[in-house]
């Protein structure tokens, strides 16, 4: 259901993460406006209502442990790749690579976690 316009904006967007020096906060900032540019394509108030708050629970997470997350960069490139896929129209390949995107944070966290839940816990001397 996304436009041109939707698309464009999403493109100015990405446009953004390829300045150089950005920060992980800044490059978190700008994956959340990509998030919300493709929910507002839908048209579907209570797909983006959902989301939202989805996206709240895994935006806390993801500020806990984004110093631990090695690859902030590697975000912004999946959000590349989602954009062609929708401004070529192709349904299964925006799914396939949605899935990819949920799936590849999912592992970047858990594995934030892990290391620092696995770490030596700090001597009290």
């Amino acid at each position: 259901r996304g436009t041109q316009r939707d698309w464009d904006e999403m493109a100015d967007v990405l446009a953004e993460t390829t300045r150089p020096g950005q920060r992980p906060s800044e490059l978190l900032e700008l994956d959340r406006q990509c998030h919300e540019i493709i929910w507002r394509a839908s048209h579907n108030r209570f797909l983006t209502a959902t989301l939202d708050t989805l996206y709240a629970q895994s935006d806390r997470l993801w500020h806990m442990y984004l110093a631990d997350v090695h690859d902030m960069g590697h975000a912004v490139d999946e959000h590349a790749a989602i954009h062609s896929a929708l401004v070529a129209g192709d349904a299964d390949r925006v799914a396939g690579l949605i899935e990819d995107h949920v799936n590849s944070f999912d592992a970047q966290v858990r594995a934030a976690v892990a290391e620092r839940l696995g770490a030596p816990l700090p001597s009290s001397a």
